[in-house]
């Protein structure tokens, strides 16, 4: 399977997936926190924008990304992981849909990460500082490779024996596991050097560490293992994952896009590396920004990054192209994927409005509104000249740079004449005398309108039927590898 982006709704995109074809996958979701998250791309100030509000609440929430994880479930091989990233607001129902989907019994661990150092002040409660992540496998035949932090001071100085013989300061760990129930309490007890226990592993390995003077003997006959400090490469790590370990992203982070809810990559490169390996497949079915397919390029893998937005894919494809040329993927050989964004009528008229609103841009070479209040102005020309056919005027019209288009995307119903008297209002404001609006459909009110508009006004109202616009060709992208956006939050 090749490397691949791809716009569209995650669920009916797996549907077309082969079952049992992808080692890994991370997904990110909304968190159903009932906001609207809305970012704006750095140098132009255009919107990206994603809903996470349920007017069901967290019943609706969770009906509606069940068979998004059962198609997950479907995809995975059977040595495969899925890391489901989500935070208080649905953690606790999201742990049980899991339970039902995969099994109780392959839920492996729930992650606690740190995701941020600071803390609002808080009325009815603590402060809320961190973000859950649960690990489940398809099977008992899950890929997972050990993960260990960096040695600090404080394990270091835990290696406190040394016996002079060359092979330098040890610790001891032990040998046996007394516990009768979890960790590694179905080992056989056997008898060992007279003295009989759980032992975690087998007497040949046991015999063995000792012909090689690697079994440390306790003064009250207990046995333990020399674990030397030339073989220490960290302790290992847990389920708490805290900040200093994956720091969250701060504002002045060269990594960071701005993207609403953008993870940092150490983040995924643990994930990534624990539970995948070299030329796996790795999937994300809510890629955002890219960072899980970023971070699977850098390490070798291969992957699917999946999101509904165009715009969204617009930015994950150029991240890829702007880390091709990084020496750790220089190094892997030439990185290749494809962009697949569907284009066809249908698919446009199945858009919600921002990515109607976006592909209309797209498609007249323009650049969406600014941040802030955009006062009825959808998009801006960047062309020197746009030209296009008018459906009331029946003949092709131009506008300059700098004219203003307005998207309404009614998939009911015709443009009316109020939205035109607006829209004339708008286009007053900007300081231009010509504008377009972009739909399915218009009113004779609104037709007899435009045309009075300008023989009486002054101001061109152009009206393009999204059908012709669909037709018709597609004018030079505006923003080239600008895809960097600053955040911005608000509640619904």
């Amino acid at each position: 399977m090749n490397n691949k982006i791809i716009c569209g709704n995650c669920e009916k995109v797996m549907n077309d997936f082969t079952s049992e074809s992808v080692d890994l996958i991370y997904l990110d979701p909304p968190f159903s926190s009932n906001r609207n998250y809305v970012g704006f791309w750095q140098k132009t100030g255009e919107k990206l924008v994603f809903d996470d509000h349920w007017e069901a609440g967290v019943k609706g929430y969770i009906d509606w990304l069940t068979p998004k994880i059962e198609e997950c479930r479907r995809v995975l091989k059977p040595n495969g992981s899925l890391y489901l990233h989500c935070d208080w607001h649905a953690n606790a129902h999201i742990r049980i849909m899991l339970d039902k989907i995969f099994d109780v019994k392959n839920f492996r661990n729930e992650i606690v990460w740190k995701r941020t150092n600071s803390v609002k002040s808080q009325t009815s409660g603590f402060g809320k500082q961190y973000d859950v992540i649960f690990l489940y496998s398809k099977s008992d035949e899950i890929t997972f490779n050990m993960i260990k932090k960096k040695p600090n001071e404080e394990y270091l100085r835990s290696f406190r024996h040394d016996d002079q013989d060359g092979r330098g300061k040890y610790q001891t760990v032990a040998l046996d596991n007394k516990t009768t129930v979890g960790g590694f309490a179905d080992m056989k007890e056997y008898e060992w050097r007279g003295a009989k226990a759980r032992w975690i592993y087998s007497s040949e390995n046991m015999d063995k560490w000792w012909k090689e003077r690697k079994i440390y003997t306790t003064r009250n006959r207990k046995y333990r293992l020399k674990h030397y400090l030339s073989e220490a490469k960290g302790p290992p790590i847990s389920d708490l994952w805290m900040g200093n370990e994956i720091a969250p992203l701060q504002g002045g982070s060269l990594e960071k896009l701005g993207y609403p809810t953008q993870k940092p990559e150490a983040l995924l490169e643990r994930i990534i590396k624990a539970s995948s390996n070299e030329g796996d497949i790795v999937l994300d079915p809510f890629c955002g920004c890219g960072t899980a397919i970023a971070v699977a390029a850098k390490l070798n893998r291969n992957f699917i990054g999946i999101d509904e937005s165009r715009l969204a894919c617009k930015v994950m494809d150029n991240r890829l192209k702007n880390i091709r040329n990084l020496p750790e993927t220089l190094s892997l050989g030439n990185l290749q994927w494809d962009l697949i964004i569907p284009n066809t009528i249908d698919t446009i008229k199945s858009y919600d409005w921002f990515n109607f609103q976006t592909w209309v841009n797209e498609k007249l070479g323009a650049i969406q509104g600014k941040k802030g209040a955009d006062k009825g102005i959808d998009g801006i020309t960047f062309q020197e000249s746009t030209v296009f056919f008018d459906s009331v005027r029946k003949r092709k019209v131009i506008l300059e740079k700098g004219s203003i288009i307005q998207s309404k995307h009614f998939k009911k119903g015709a443009v009316g004449e109020p939205y035109l008297k607006k829209f004339e209002s708008t286009v007053r404001r900007s300081g231009t005398n010509k504008g377009v609006i972009v739909g399915w459909d218009f009113s004779k009110g609104a037709k007899v309108y435009s045309l009075d508009a300008e023989e009486n006004h002054g101001i061109a109202i152009y009206l393009l039927k999204a059908e012709d616009l669909y037709k018709a060709k597609s004018y030079p992208d505006p923003h080239k590898n600008d895809y960097n956006v600053m955040q911005q939050l608000r509640l619904k």
